[in-house]
């Protein structure tokens, strides 16, 4: 009983052995893959790929916030129709994709805007096995940004916003991977606010709003150059918002709260028979002048008039009928509005006075 039970095991490791030798086999073609390539700055790197799964894959870091540019060339026809095409992608250290590029024939350039931190260039292969030589040079600008930012530390929110100082000078940048940048600052009077904005971000949009949500001067379609913006504004601390939905690059920006130009005058005179003229300084972003004349120093009593001039052009002004031998008083200001059309006077000019002679 024994001796069959051994034969029929005997017999049985036979038919197995005989079926896994007679079996086809299958082995899975794979493609070349190149992990861990350091890239250096400035130097070349070069390969061929000729399978989708084909793939370079290599480490870089970004100390500082700025541009990734990759000026490569490649033997690729490109074409797209048959799905040909090698790319270029970017990713971070978790494989979110930053940027991708395609790759075309000859030389050419693309670039990346992106925050300081860790992250992978691969260059991958064609699904359809055209191969493909390349070499490509990398290379990165940095984007000198006042508050430095990187992938774990940004200013995206109210919370995390940046403490910005009156006055001062700014620059900053909208990357890939951060479309929002957010300053908080103080206004410590009630006045005029400029903001000039050096502008090289496309659709860039901007925004003023304050903690209270009461105010908001905001921007859209924002142009690439400078220009400076101009509103009324409360004491109280607000947020300036910059972003960009598809647009990156640079951007600097300073705000000041500057007075309403103040004029001087700068001569009068006895010029006819109960006639003073007066001039004044020319001031811009104004909307135009209100003066005084009278016959009394504190413009209080007497003979007073007030003109308002709505011309920022406007620089000189004769008053008539005026009494021969009396002393008469003149000064002025200026005014512009706000947004919402208010008038806001600048300080008086220093008081002048005049005898009229004739």
């Amino acid at each position: 009983m024994i001796f069959k039970f051994k034969k029929f095991m005997l017999l049985l490791i036979c038919v197995i052995l005989a079926i896994t030798t007679c079996a086809p086999s299958t082995t899975a073609k794979a493609g070349n893959t190149f992990d861990n390539l350091s890239m250096e700055w400035g130097q070349k790197n070069s390969g061929t790929v000729d399978k989708r799964i084909d793939r370079y894959s290599y480490n870089f870091s970004l100390q500082k916030s700025g541009r990734l540019t990759i000026n490569y060339w490649c033997d690729n026809e490109n074409d797209t129709v048959n799905n040909t095409t090698s790319w270029f992608y970017v990713f971070d250290t978790v494989r979110n994709k930053m940027a991708s590029f395609r790759m075309n024939k000859g030389n050419h350039s693309a670039y990346v805007d992106l925050v300081a931190g860790d992250y992978y260039l691969d260059v991958v292969g064609s699904q359809y096995g055209v191969t493909i030589n390349f070499n490509f040079t990398p290379k990165f600008s940095p984007a000198n940004e006042t508050i430095a930012e990187n992938t774990s530390n940004q200013n995206n929110y109210f919370e995390k916003a940046s403490s910005y100082s009156l006055g001062k000078s700014f620059r900053g940048q909208i990357a890939k991977n951060d479309k929002v940048d957010i300053y908080k600052f103080r206004i410590t009077k009630n006045s005029f606010v400029n903001i000039t904005l050096d502008n090289r971000v496309p659709d860039m949009a901007f925004a003023i709003t304050d903690t209270k949500e009461l105010f908001d001067y905001h921007r859209d379609n924002v142009s690439v150059g400078k220009k400076t913006y101009r509103f009324y504004a409360s004491k109280g601390d607000y947020y300036l918002t910059l972003k960009s939905e598809s647009g990156t690059g640079t951007y600097a920006f300073k705000i000041t709260t500057p007075d309403v130009p103040q004029p001087r005058v700068t001569a009068i005179r006895n010029s006819a028979k109960g006639t003073i003229r007066f001039t004044w300084t020319k001031k811009s972003d104004i909307l135009g002048y209100k003066l005084q004349v009278s016959s009394k120093s504190n413009f209080s009593r007497g003979y007073t008039r007030t003109i308002t001039l709505n011309s920022p052009k406007i620089t000189s002004r004769t008053e008539k009928k005026l009494k021969k031998g009396k002393v008469y008083y003149v000064r002025v200001s200026t005014f512009s509005a706000d947004q919402n059309g208010g008038l806001h006077f600048s300080k008086w000019s220093k008081t002048v006075k005049v005898r009229v002679r004739k």
